[in-house]
């Protein structure tokens, strides 16, 4: 499945999550359980899973809310591209490689994404709230970790 991806371009990257309605000040906040990643006509669902610990992968329809919520709680999503990104206009965002860190899609320690333009995108479930997405800062923070 994760081959399917090369040649394409990256075009957006979802969180999901909620905003409180009883709140006077509402603030958006995230289940970073899941990450989205859009590729032209694929998505791709990126999941935190056994305990932080591992990442499932998965191509998926449409956007999923996952979590549990409340009649006082509206399900959102937040594109993250421009947080992520060193830059989302930069011509060939496309995929040139990707690579699972540990494992397969089912179940691997991490995700790294490599584009035409020379980003790195790299997923890391380790976190204590889900999964933490950057560059190759967050790539060096997790073999760092994973070095204890």
């Amino acid at each position: 499945m994760l081959q399917e991806i090369i040649g394409k371009r990256l075009t957006d990257i979802y969180t999901v999550g909620f905003v409180y309605l009883f709140e006077e000040q509402r603030e958006f906040t995230p289940d970073l359980r899941w990450i989205y990643l859009e590729f032209e006509d694929i998505l791709l669902e990126f999941e935190s899973i056994e305990q932080y610990s591992r990442l499932k992968i998965e191509e998926v329809s449409d956007i999923r809310y996952q979590f549990e919520s409340d009649e006082d709680m509206i399900k959102v999503k937040s594109s993250v591209i421009e947080l992520v990104l060193v830059s989302s206009m930069l011509a060939n965002n496309t995929v040139k490689e990707i690579a699972l860190k540990d494992g397969t899609e089912k179940k691997c320690a991490a995700a790294k994404i490599i584009l035409e333009n020379g980003q790195i995108i790299f997923l890391d479930p380790g976190f204590v709230h889900g999964i933490g997405i950057g560059g190759r800062e967050q790539e060096k923070y997790w073999c760092y970790c994973k070095s204890f």
